[in-house]
This record gives structure tokens, sequence and C-alpha cells, in this order.
């Protein structure tokens, strides 16, 4: 994905098929435009359309640090091809298609700062413009360290994401929902190189959005451990 999105609007096992035009400008400040149109781009067969395009200002305030900014603007079509176990928690119709389009807009900011432990704190809020209600999200976190410079890296999460505020089948699954919620998550990281890493991972979630009043209140906690390796 050549736009910085935060796992509220893409989830980085996924890979855009199809191609992006980007054009940027200077060095310690860089300023960029980029194009986005793509199809199909889950892992399961599926034929919707993404396309959109997103501006970022990155301004580096050290040899380390820089501070940047993304606004973006994301449009699906073509959702009534997505599997039916694909469509997740978005609101549905009666005959099970996707009940809301989604032309969604959403601004990150990232500050980094270097050094022997390298600091990264992130905020990121999204809109659905096509609805009016249910339409909102925020993605907060800070990052302690960085695997391959360090051999802990702390990561902590809260999020707030509203039932059609962006299309659940392309943000992260690592959470009980994709959208519709509302929790936290510690991610503690361990590994000498980048590439392999074991992490545990406590995990703190509401089903916010559901139909259930019962559902709604009802904290659900869980703890896994994960082995990451990439080559």
């Amino acid at each position: 994905m050549p736009i910085p999105f935060t796992e509220m609007i893409w989830d980085r096992d996924l890979r855009p098929q199809g191609g992006a035009l980007a054009l940027g400008f200077g060095e310690l400040t860089r300023f960029s435009v980029t194009g986005l149109y793509a199809e199909g781009s889950h892992v399961f067969e599926e034929e919707s359309v993404m396309f959109g395009g997103a501006a970022e200002l990155s301004i580096a305030t050290g040899a380390q640090s820089k501070i940047q900014l993304v606004g973006s603007y994301l449009q699906w079509d073509d959702l009534e091809k997505l599997p039916p176990y694909l469509r997740r928690q978005n609101t549905r119709r009666l005959d099970g298609q996707l009940a809301t389009e989604f032309q969604v807009v959403d601004v990150v900011g990232r500050l980094t700062s270097g050094g022997n432990v390298p600091v990264t704190l992130v905020v990121d809020y999204c809109w659905n413009t096509a609805v009016d209600d249910e339409n909102r999200g925020l993605w907060l976190s800070g990052i302690l360290g960085a695997l391959g410079t360090s051999r802990l890296r702390l990561e902590y999460t809260y999020a707030k994401i509203d039932r059609n505020a962006t299309v659940a089948a392309f943000n992260s699954d690592d959470f009980f929902w994709a959208t519709g919620w509302e929790g936290h998550r510690v991610d503690l990281g361990t590994g000498a190189v980048a590439s392999t890493s074991l992490h545990v991972i406590g995990q703190r979630q509401r089903f916010k959005d559901s139909p259930n009043d019962f559902v709604r209140e009802q904290w659900v906690s869980r703890i896994r451990l994960e082995l990451r390796s990439s080559f």
C-alpha cells in the first residue's frame, strides 16, 4: 500500500492489485501526492474496486526525527462482489448486501523521534462521508523502541471505530471485530533482528455497536503469543 494508512483503514497483510502514481518534492521537507486504483485487493477472491489519493507532508525535525501529516480519500465500488464472510460488521440490507456506500476521508499524524530508543506517536481520524451516522473512527498509538535497533519494542493502541467508518473487509483483522468496536491493545516484542521477533499481545475490547444491549457493555479480553518472521 503506497499510502501510509494505519490498521484502521488498511490491513498490513493485504496488497492492492492495481496501480499507483506518486509525485514528490523536497528532501528535509518533503511533499508528495499519490493516486491509487486497485481491483480485487483481498487475499480471498473478490472483485471490488478501490480508488483514491493522498497528500503527504513530511518535515525533518532532526537527524532521526520527523513529523508526517497525511490526508487521503478512498472510495470503494462494486462491494456487492465481496463474499458474505468479508462483509463483517458493516451494516447490511435484508438481502445480505452492504447497506451503505464508502467514501472515506482519513487524516494521519505521525511524530517520530530517533535515538537509542526510538519513539513514534500516531493519531488517525477517519469518517465515511457517504453516510450520516456510525461513520467515524479514531486510532491512537504510541511505540517505544524498534526491533533491529533495540531488543524490546512496546506498542499501545486505543481505537474506537464505528461500524460504517470504513470497509471492514480491508482493515485490520487482528481484533475480534473489524468495525463497530472500542478497545485497547498492548504489544511487547523482542528480537535481535527486525525480520524475526516474538510478541506477547494483550487485548481488551467491546462490540460497542452490537444490536444487543447486553453485548455492547461486555468487555472481552485475550492474550496471545506470536512468532513473526519476514523474508
